[in-house]
């Protein structure tokens, strides 16, 4: 029997070997390097290529749960299936229509931002980071509190996290503030600008309360949009939601029933349904024992760095702000 010639070129084995294993090498090195690059670049998490980029993972993984929910109430109607299978895929076909708009709408609503983002500057600024799995690069974050008080978390890239991260250590007393304008609702950063002096729009875009005087004289502070002038009736704070702490409510305060007697006084707490907490100097200015729930408040104190206020939500005469005037405003006020 005559033997068949052998016509394949010598080498070619190897060298499909040699390729196989290179690219079985190479390619997760050149995987996790480009995964790598898009997370580190502004390219693709700040801007309408951020947007984008949310776009294409929530649309994914919206069309995703839109398909499952289609294959579950396909495989739902089968005579075959059993009661304990239907019972499952009626789950999950719920799921999935509660998953599939939530990753939807939020994309459809921030379409109208994207030429007229929304503008936040925010203190008690954090880079927090999130590792990845296995050896996938991590995820970055700028977490702050903007002027009204409304805490904010942004992903960003490795190269603005450490911009931040260095310009924070470098300031006085780690004061530094960001300027963002962002999508409300798929919370993509659209521009970052750190800064450590404020700029004059802030001013513009938060003006006081028309009632709060310019004089320091007036002894006035404007807490939550409601101006206080004191001395004034403790009355005043409970009629516009202060109560008062229970572990003060049932002090009573003596009267100055006798000649050149000094008013009764003690520091008592108040709260609001926003978990905001004040201290406030009660005055009985009577001759008769009274509750402090009838004083008069006279001082109210407040610590500078509470982070039970931020920006608009505190303010003395001049319309300076809490955290965003000059530190040198009275760190402790006791009006």
């Amino acid at each position: 029997m005559d033997e068949v010639p052998n016509n394949k070129p010598k080498g070619k084995g190897s060298w499909l070997a040699v390729f196989i294993l290179a690219t079985i090498i190479f390619l997760p090195i050149t995987f996790f390097w480009v995964l790598d690059w898009v997370i580190s670049s502004d390219i693709f998490s700040i801007g309408i290529t951020g947007f984008i980029r949310a776009a294409i993972v929530n649309g994914i993984l919206g069309l995703l749960a839109l398909i499952a929910a289609i294959m579950s109430a396909v495989r739902l109607v089968r005579p075959d299936t059993s009661l304990k299978q239907k019972l499952i895929r009626v789950v999950v076909i719920i799921i999935c229509l509660i998953v599939s708009p939530l990753l939807l709408h939020p994309l459809f609503l921030d379409i109208p931002y994207i030429n007229s983002p929304q503008t936040a500057y925010l203190d008690r600024l954090e880079f927090d980071d999130e590792m990845g799995i296995g050896d996938s690069p991590a995820n970055y974050y700028l977490r702050g509190v903007d002027v009204d008080g409304e805490r904010h978390s942004f992903e960003i890239s490795e190269k603005r996290w450490e911009e931040g991260r260095e310009m924070l250590w470098s300031t006085e007393d780690y004061e530094l503030f960001a300027k963002v304008s962002y999508l409300p609702h798929t919370s993509t950063l659209m521009t970052l600008d750190f800064f450590t002096d404020h700029d004059e729009l802030l001013a513009k875009l938060y003006p006081p309360s028309p009632g709060l005087p310019e004089d320091w004289e007036s002894f006035s502070i404007q807490i939550n949009d409601i101006v206080y002038a004191l001395p004034t009736p403790i009355t005043a704070f409970l009629r516009t939601g202060w109560s008062i702490a229970e572990e003060d409510s049932q002090l009573h305060l003596a009267g100055a029933d006798q000649p050149y007697s000094s008013y009764e006084w003690e520091w008592i707490s108040l709260t609001n349904e926003r978990d905001q907490t004040i201290s406030v100097m009660a005055f009985n200015t009577t001759e008769n024992t009274i509750s402090v729930a009838e004083s008069t408040v006279g001082g109210i104190y407040v610590i500078y760095g509470n982070y039970d206020f931020s920006g608009t939500e505190l303010r003395i005469p001049g319309g300076l702000m809490l955290q965003w005037s000059t530190p040198i405003w009275a760190a402790v006020r006791n009006l």
